[in-house]
């Protein structure tokens, strides 16, 4: 630099630059190289999405986390997931007709010694018949009972006769009845109405009647093996409640708010399913939690101060979905964060939530006493305000009770379904 007349000390400070920039710099050949990567992706995604994220899901089904997370970003891209099926599944994630099939690695704590063992049995021997058929084909030694749990809690075995809680409940004693079949295949000791040599893979098992899991029951289960919800999502028994809420998406409050100029920042009211909370405590040592929803299409980042949060902090450890009301904070720009001023358990909703001002039932027009007597039957006394909607000779008429009632969304949803009333809340 000196012999060609340039600054030394700005010759100094130039390759002082350049080291550094070593140290994290790529050459022309390394940025290529990742070019042409991001280029060979970006077209696999856009025009083979469905095996582009089923390769991808397979390549992270290891680390539950990373699963679920890409799972979601499969069915935020639209692509429709298939529940894992013990009779058509491979281990890997697949495509089926445009359709990701869920793979059978993705199920936890199921070694691959046992899915090869009961891929390779259904592809030499056919399809598994029943939950007796899975058993007695299979080698119980690798798929010992907690596999064949997480296959049922999964969806995995659906298909096969029974539900998830007669296959659950009778796990113990369908497997008892195929060691027993084997050690009678092994020493030859088959009744006489067994001489067919196909006897066993005929014989089915049939369950004693027991109640099925409820949807709630179900899902957990389905979440804890599989750490995704994929036969349907807990909100979806809440759909009628949050109408009657006027509950809003998250996904509408941020096209709807965040590209307006707005001087004061709305309050907004969600409903979603904590995913994961985050409890700390502040300089003063007040607890407080910054929670993660979802709900149907979106997620949310709830922030509880601590006042809110040393009301609610027992209600977080025992319940899963929430009503939330709050103000939307517009600075936030790439997630959705709200400031919470009130946050209920839905299923607590009527006895939890404050001023709630009661509850209008529209009757049918054509309607009868019948259903004023099953209302009676089914309120009984409580703390919610109540008036009741009707028509008679072509007048609308208003009731307003002088007692109050015990009101649940589950109530309000028997009477909407039987008896077409239309519900509206107030508060």
């Amino acid at each position: 630099a000196k012999e060609r007349k340039f600054h030394a000390g700005k010759a100094e400070k130039l390759f002082d630059l350049m080291a550094y920039f070593a140290g994290y710099g790529f050459n022309k050949s390394h940025s290529a190289a990742y070019a042409m990567i991001a280029f060979q992706t970006a077209y696999l995604k856009a025009n083979y999405p469905a095996e582009f994220a089923a390769a991808l899901i397979s390549l992270e089904s290891s680390n539950a986390e990373k699963m679920a997370f890409y799972l979601k970003e499969a069915h935020d891209m639209g692509l429709e997931i298939l529940p894992p099926n013990v009779n058509e599944s491979i281990i890997d994630f697949n495509v089926v007709q445009g359709k990701i099939l869920f793979g059978l690695q993705g199920i936890k704590n199921i070694g691959h010694v046992s899915l090869d063992n009961i891929i390779t049995e259904r592809e030499k021997n056919g399809p598994f018949k029943d939950l007796l058929d899975l058993c007695s084909r299979i080698d119980l030694r690798t798929s010992n009972k907690r596999v064949l749990e997480n296959l049922i809690c999964a969806g995995a075995l659906d298909t096969l006769p029974g539900n998830r809680t007669q296959k659950y409940n009778e796990l113990g004693h369908v497997i008892d009845k195929a060691i027993e079949n084997k050690k009678r295949k092994e020493t030859g000791q088959l009744s006489m109405f067994a001489m067919d040599q196909d006897f066993d893979s005929q014989e089915v098992y049939i369950y004693p009647n027991c109640t099925p899991w409820s949807d709630k029951e179900k899902l957990e289960k389905e979440k804890e093996v599989l750490g995704f919800y994929i036969s349907s999502h807990p909100l979806q028994d809440y759909t009628l409640a949050m109408k009657w809420l006027n509950i809003e998406s998250i996904g509408n409050l941020q096209q709807q708010y965040l590209n307006e100029s707005l001087q004061t920042e709305p309050v907004v009211m969600v409903c979603g399913l904590i995913t994961s909370k985050k409890i700390i405590s502040t300089k003063k040592g007040d607890r407080m939690a910054f929670l993660q929803i979802e709900d149907l299409g979106n997620n949310a980042e709830i922030i509880v101060f601590p006042k809110l949060f040393s009301k609610i902090e027992n209600l977080l450890n025992d319940h899963s979905i929430f009503v939330i009301k709050g103000t939307l904070d517009l600075m936030s720009q790439a997630t959705c964060k709200i400031l919470a001023n009130e946050l209920c358990p839905i299923d607590l909703f009527f006895t939890h939530w404050p001023n709630i001002a009661g509850v209008t039932l529209t009757l049918p027009k054509a309607c009868d006493e019948t259903i004023a007597e099953q209302l009676k039957n089914k309120l009984l006394v409580g703390k919610t305000a109540l008036q009741i909607i009707f028509h008679e000779q072509e007048k609308t008429l208003i009731m307003r009770s002088s007692k109050r009632f015990a009101i649940s969304f589950e109530i309000l949803k028997q009477l909407a379904h039987e008896h077409t009333i239309t519900v509206k809340i107030s508060f």
